[in-house]
């Protein structure tokens, strides 16, 4: 799931890091003397060593993003003469219906294929259709960057109209992203 990447600090230089909502993890090296401290940053972060004597050595967690907001944390490496900025540009998890603004099916009926896209893959996915006995998911894949769902459409009578919502639970450890579209007949 991380990836792990070197840095070494350079006077006066910012470094930037960004990283995919997966996470990541980077070392951070830079040779000194004396004391040297680090700055209040957010929990999304982890600090292997947040100070010590000599040179500076410690490397950053950085937490998975599953929100629809990218984070962007700034803090700062001192010692008694010089100061070293890191900013830290996390992505946002991004998931999406491919069949956008709702999925259309004619009232005859019929096995349809859904396309659920991300950029982080899930651990799993749920899909529920609430208060539609007319149509179900009969089956999906759990891909890298996207989730087929076949779903299954009753032909409704004559001339009726009728609409459902589908969801799509992305569970990512612990965390929960849940996406919703509209079917309609």
């Amino acid at each position: 799931l991380y990836d792990v990447y070197y840095w070494n600090l350079q006077i006066g230089n910012t470094i930037n890091i960004d990283v995919g909502p997966g996470g990541g993890t980077f070392s951070i090296e830079e040779v000194t003397t004396g004391n040297w401290t680090v700055s209040t940053y957010p929990s999304w972060l982890t600090l292997s060593a947040v100070s010590g004597t000599g040179d500076i050595t410690f490397s950053i967690f950085v937490d998975s993003n599953i929100s629809s907001s990218p984070r962007t944390a700034t803090f700062y490496v001192d010692t008694s003469t010089e100061r070293y900025t890191i900013v830290v540009t996390q992505e946002a998890l991004s998931v999406e219906w491919r069949q956008q603004p709702y999925i259309f099916a004619n009232n005859a009926g019929g096995t349809y294929t859904n396309i659920v896209e991300y950029n982080l893959k899930p651990d799993s996915i749920v899909y529920s259709i609430p208060f539609a006995d007319w149509v179900r998911v009969t089956g999906f894949d759990l891909g890298d960057t996207y989730s087929n769902n076949i779903i299954e459409i009753e032909a409704a009578g004559g001339d009726v109209a009728r609409s459902a919502a589908i969801s799509a639970e992305l569970h990512f450890g612990d965390k929960t992203y849940i996406v919703t579209n509209d079917i309609r007949q």
